[in-house]
């Protein structure tokens, strides 16, 4: 899902010069991990309602496991994207954050995980 989230950032970028600033997240607020039997949340349109998720034209449609949260600067210089699930329901929550920043008027990412999923 992050790398669907930058590249909708690559567009707006491209179009805009600039990475939208309104923040989105994290959502949804509660961790998905107790939501269900399973540990999923369920679809919910109204979960990616906030005006940060309708400008990313971004739901998800089916079940899932993480927390997804958008933080940019206010100037729309950088941005970080975030996903953070305790996938197995184990007490230990994975990370995985996609920092984007514009440099020399490129639009770079720096990935980074904490205890991935296998």
């Amino acid at each position: 899902m992050l790398a669907y989230l930058v590249e909708r950032l690559e567009q707006s970028y491209a179009a805009t010069g600039k990475l939208p600033t309104e923040p989105a997240g994290p959502t949804p607020a509660e961790a998905c991990c107790g939501a269900s039997e399973d540990g999923a949340c369920r679809p919910d349109p109204s979960l990616w309602s906030a005006p940060g998720w309708r400008a990313l034209a971004f739901s998800i449609d089916d079940p899932f496991r993480f927390q997804y949260e958008y933080a940019p600067e206010p100037g729309g210089r950088s941005a970080v994207l975030r996903a953070t699930g305790d996938v197995d329901c184990d007490g230990t929550s994975s990370k995985y954050e996609v920092k984007l920043e514009v440099t020399g008027g490129k639009l770079t990412q720096t990935w980074s995980r904490t205890a991935p999923t296998e």
